[in-house]
């Protein structure tokens, strides 16, 4: 139709909401005491990374709540780092995928799920990690880098999950 354009329709911008909660290793890197872990996501172009949880070792836990704009994408990347090795940076000891999917199967629905994700490192699994990960609208999302959900005591977990019994120990 002349003079008729098509609309394109834009996706949804929201906000990926990610807390990680722990982690169970099986590697600590260090060679002299245990290290300092911390996570770092990727979500597209958007970064951000968990404060870091010093000497945990091979049982780090956070008390961060991170949050990183989002489109589309079908994947958000975490990577575990040790802040004593590395440089400036950090060295990665873990990586895994996280599928959006599981999250919000479809952009502009809400979701929420609390679950442990397999890490690897060189492709062959070293533990797992603990995340809480959910969707905000835009203009209904915390700050990035802020304090942990204050109706969840730290070091408790939310009750739709299930601690590893082996880590459980390790959560004050």
């Amino acid at each position: 139709m002349p003079g008729h354009t098509a609309h394109k329709e834009v996706p949804a911008k929201r906000n990926l909401v990610i807390r990680p909660i722990q982690a169970n290793l099986t590697i600590d890197d260090n060679l002299i005491g245990k290290m300092d872990a911390y996570c770092k996501f990727k979500c597209g172009h958007h970064k951000a990374k968990s404060e870091v949880c010093k000497d945990a070792g091979k049982y780090p836990f956070w008390n961060t709540v991170l949050t990183l704009a989002t489109k589309d994408e079908l994947y958000a990347e975490c990577h575990v780092k040790n802040k004593k090795l590395g440089g400036l940076y950090g060295r990665t000891i873990a990586t895994c995928k996280i599928p959006l999917r599981e999250v919000g199967p479809v952009i502009g629905s809400e979701g929420h799920i609390t679950q442990w994700f397999e890490v690897h490192q060189n492709m062959k699994p070293v533990g797992r990690i603990l995340l809480d990960i959910s969707y905000d609208t835009v203009d209904q999302v915390p700050l990035k880098n802020t304090s942990i959900d204050p109706h969840i005591p730290h070091g408790q977990l939310p009750s739709n999950t299930s601690a590893d019994p082996n880590a459980q120990h390790f959560m004050k």
